[in-house]
Order: C-alpha cells, then structure tokens, then sequence
C-alpha cells in the first residue's frame, strides 16, 4: 500500500478526546489548524470484491505518536500534510519508503487549535453545527 496506494483524506477538522478530572468523563475536542479551513490527512486506500461480488472501498489514515502538547492527552496523531507534501505524497512515482518517511511525522502542536465541543459527537447519527461549536466555560 506504502507504493501504490497512498491518498489524502480532506478536512477542516478532527476530534479527539482529552482526559477530563475523572477518569471516565474525557472531553471531546475539536481539533483544526487555524489558518487552514481545508488540509489533507495522508491515508492508505484499497478496493475489493466482497463474498457477493461487490466492490468494497475503504482507506485508513495514517497516524503517528503524537508530539509536543497534544502528547499530554492524545497519544496518536494523524499526519497533517502541507500542498506540497500532499503533491509529493499522492506522486507514484514516489515509491522508496526512506522518502516517504519524512512526511510520516507529527505536526507542530503549534500549528493546531483544539477546544471543548458538545458531547453529542460521540454520537454517530448526531449531525449539528453543535458538533464543532467552542463550547465555553460560563463562570458568572
């Protein structure tokens, strides 16, 4: 997959659960790198035909250990691609692993912006503006 079947997953954002004060009560966080309303999430993509004879599609992304501050809460990341590593990345010509490695590394956590959103995104079949508003603390 690592020579042929590379993709780039667009998106605005991703969540990801940061540990509350209590152990079972994490806190969904929405993840987006400010600046950047679209950026591309590097993946891996296959296609194949089930027992009925249809063609399944599926891809993954790729994720590496996270770093810097997210580190604390999140222990894998997705890697974040610039254009030109999206380019680079999506080239089939591009097929020795040592060059593709060096995208294979964790964005800056400086680069990125998380906040507390609803817990509804928990909820599979939940679809809200909700679910990306910043929710804020109310200490009046």
């Amino acid at each position: 997959m690592l020579k042929r079947q590379r993709c780039v997953i667009p998106c605005s954002g991703f969540y990801g659960w940061k540990p509350g004060e209590k152990v079972k009560s994490p806190r969904p966080m929405h993840i987006v790198m400010p600046g950047r309303p679209l950026f591309g999430m590097a993946g891996f993509y296959d296609q194949w035909r089930n027992a009925d004879g249809e063609e399944v599609r599926a891809f993954t992304i790729v994720t590496v250990p996270a770093a810097g501050a997210i580190s604390v809460w999140h222990d894998r990341f997705p890697v974040i691609l610039d254009e030109e590593a999206a380019d680079r990345w999506l080239d089939p010509s591009l097929t020795d692993f040592t060059l593709l490695r060096k995208f294979l590394e964790p964005v800056e956590a400086s680069q990125l912006r998380a906040y507390p959103v609803s817990e509804a995104v928990a909820d599979e079949n939940y679809e809200s503006p909700d679910c990306v508003r910043e929710i804020r603390a109310d200490f009046a």
